[in-house]
């Protein structure tokens, strides 16, 4: 009567629950691992689950992992929670929650799983995520990430007595391109800027949008010159760039203003309130050009 009753009970399960003798592969499998894996029973009993349901590049660790559990009866995973991603009989990589763990009965070990398929909650972290650490306009960093991995390489430059320079940008007279070709050629400026920028860091340094036309760049283990030479190499880049929205022709250039800091004296309020002073001047200066900050 027990016994039905536990097989019932597992067996309508909405999460999926493998069973597996250590030494002789599957031998429970219930209807809700077929539903998410895609096999019957028939065609899982007797094999070993790595074999089938963990992805190729986690498959020798978890072989591994069950080895040493086979010779010493002790793992560190056992009743946690994990997150992984699995294979279906399609190749379709599901992201996973599990939980295992084994029980010696009649002098067999069986390891039984609990799994929930959780690939919409996966996905919708990561979409809440992007919103969270995305400009939604130019798809490049926003305030909030560039703060952020700004904490990070602060605290980098002054472990490590690195230099960390950072830039604040303003496109110029960008309010005469929205009153002269209007406000979507404005947008149309501000997603083609970041991605000329982004396309000629390659990676090399920070960008950000902080909002409206202001960015900012950030290179870590880089001099205050060094940094100096890679935005010149880019405000000529981008002021030779022409530009066509709406059957309109523009060209654009920025300035900015650059400080850099490095060691103990490394502090991002200092090098945002001095890169925006090294802006100003070159605002003041004409425009179209990169000042650095001098202490």
């Amino acid at each position: 009567m027990h016994q039905h009753l536990f097989k019932a009970i597992i067996e309508n399960n909405s999460d999926a629950v493998v069973i597996a003798d250590i030494d002789d592969g599957i031998v429970f499998w219930n209807c809700a691992a077929q539903r998410m894996f895609g096999y019957s029973f028939d065609e899982v009993k007797g094999q070993d689950p790595h074999d089938l349901l963990t992805v190729p590049s986690n498959r020798d660790f978890a072989k591994h992992s069950k080895e040493v559990y086979r010779s010493t009866r002790k793992s560190n995973i056992l009743g946690d929670f994990i997150r992984l991603k699995a294979l279906t009989k399609d190749n379709k990589e599901l992201d996973i929650d599990l939980q295992i763990n084994a029980i010696e009965l009649e002098g067999k070990t069986y390891i039984y799983t609990f799994i929930r398929d959780v690939s919409d909650l996966v996905m919708l972290e990561r979409q809440t995520e992007h919103l969270l650490n995305t400009d939604t306009l130019t798809q490049i960093k926003n305030r909030y990430r560039f703060t952020n991995d700004m904490d990070w390489l602060v605290e980098r430059s002054r472990q490590y007595k690195t230099p960390l320079s950072i830039g604040i940008i303003d496109i110029d007279h960008f309010k005469s391109i929205n009153d002269s070709y209007g406000h979507a050629a404005g947008d149309y400026a501000l997603k083609t800027f970041a991605k000329i920028v982004s396309d000629q860091l390659c990676n090399r340094a920070v960008f950000a949008r902080l909002g409206g036309e202001e960015f900012a760049i950030a290179f870590a283990d880089t001099y205050c010159y060094e940094a100096v030479q890679a935005v010149e190499d880019i405000r000529h880049h981008v002021e030779q760039q022409i530009l066509e929205f709406d059957g309109q022709q523009f060209s654009l250039t920025f300035s900015c203003g650059l400080a850099s800091l490095k060691g103990e004296e490394c502090n991002l309020g200092s090098l945002l309130k001095d890169a925006d002073k090294a802006l100003y001047e070159a605002k003041v200066q004409g425009r179209n050009r990169t000042i650095l900050f001098r202490h």
